[in-house]
């Protein structure tokens, strides 16, 4: 759900973990709740095109008409009345029915569940109200040069992270804009990020050292143990899995008559890629990065693994269609060097800290203030 209060870890996540956590995990550091992944990634390509397909304008009707069909069966909470009282003074319902609209209108929650999380909601907007009054107390500012400065480092880092992922998350402003915020309110909330981080600070918050970070490496070593991997790029020419014999004989002349020019001297296998392939890492000539066994139908990951760098292999038919793989680069099994994860680590250890502090913030801020929750105003 997409409240005020995310939109502040939303930024705390882009900006201090260097999208390492929450936003998108990496394997190669350790303690990392990772997400359940598809077995083979080429199913995953497949699937992550249908829906890339969907128009902006089909995504907002099929919201709409959620929104819609919710009200109509009284599934959307509306407060009537303030939802909470904090040292008296009073939390309106419309704070609670703002919040509760930009749920709706970003679609990235099940409208029929909202009513089971409205008690969450209330707290979440009752901890936002304390920390905004724990910010202005300390008079706390932002400048515009620290916010641009800011905006421009998530900018980077996002970059970093989605190259590694092959541009599969898109742009930061395609992010932001798929997740119901605007412009506006992705730079106010890193605004109020960096003001949260400066009063952390104040309270006697410590960022981790080179010497804890180094430290954490050496002792979770076994941890950073990667596969043997491969870089491949391939060109898909699909096939359709209803289609008959003459269909996939067709496909794989036009694969045949496709490596003859992937292998003539001097050709660029990239853009051959960008120009023939039928798959969705197309636009990035069919750059499937580093993946290590186990992730690639098995068909494709054998030959995969048995080129020689460089090499072209000649057609590989799988459920897909027909590929030709190209090996970039491959890599032995061991252990990833301090230096290839020195950042992403000090993110990951940096962010725990900030999490920590932001939590004993509010668990003091509850404990000398008087809240007063009001969940039956709620309907």
């Amino acid at each position: 759900m997409i409240t005020r209060f995310k939109l502040i870890f939303f930024a705390l996540c882009l900006s201090m973990a260097g999208m390492t956590v929450a936003c998108s995990s990496s394997p190669e550091v350790p303690d990392q709740k990772q997400g359940k992944q598809h077995k083979y990634k080429s199913t995953q390509e497949g699937e992550s095109a249908d829906k890339a397909g969907q128009t902006e304008g089909a995504k907002e009707k099929e919201q709409t008409a959620q929104a819609g069909d919710a009200q109509e069966e009284g599934k959307i909470p509306t407060a009537e009345g303030p939802i909470a009282h904090i040292d008296g003074e009073p939390v309106s319902a419309e704070t609670f029915n703002t919040e509760m609209k930009k749920i709706v209108d970003s679609g990235q929650f099940p409208v029929q569940l909202l009513s089971q999380v409205k008690d969450q909601i209330i707290s979440k907007i009752v901890d936002r109200e304390l920390i905004d009054r724990a910010v202005e107390k300390a008079d706390i500012e932002v400048s515009e040069e620290k916010l641009e400065e800011r905006v421009q480092e998530i900018r980077a880092q996002f970059e970093e992270a989605n190259a590694k992922l092959n541009g599969q998350m898109g742009s930061l402003d395609d992010m932001v804009k798929n997740l119901g915020i605007t412009k506006e309110e992705f730079r106010d909330s890193v605004r109020e990020s960096l003001a949260i981080e400066q009063l952390l600070v104040k309270r006697g918050m410590e960022y981790p050292s080179d010497e804890e970070v180094k430290s954490f490496y050496e002792e979770n070593k076994e941890a950073f143990n990667r596969p043997e991997q491969v870089h491949a790029r391939h060109i898909l020419i699909k096939v359709e899995p209803e289609a008959d014999e003459a269909a996939w004989e067709k496909a794989h002349k036009e694969a045949l008559e496709i490596r003859k020019k992937a292998t003539a001297k001097g050709t660029d296998f990239a853009k051959l890629a960008e120009e023939h392939s039928q798959g969705p890492s197309a636009n990035q000539g069919g750059d499937l990065g580093w993946f290590g066994r186990g992730r690639m139908v098995p068909e494709f990951e054998e030959v995969a693994f048995n080129l020689e760098k460089g090499q072209v292999s000649e057609p590989v038919k799988t459920q897909f269609g027909w590929h030709l793989v190209k090996k970039v680069d491959e890599r032995e099994a061991g252990t990833v060097a301090y230096d290839e994860v020195k950042d992403q680590l000090e993110n990951k250890l940096r962010n725990q800290r900030v999490q920590q502090a932001l939590q004993s913030l509010l668990s003091d801020l509850r404990a000398n203030t008087k809240v007063e929750l009001h969940p039956e105003n709620v309907k």
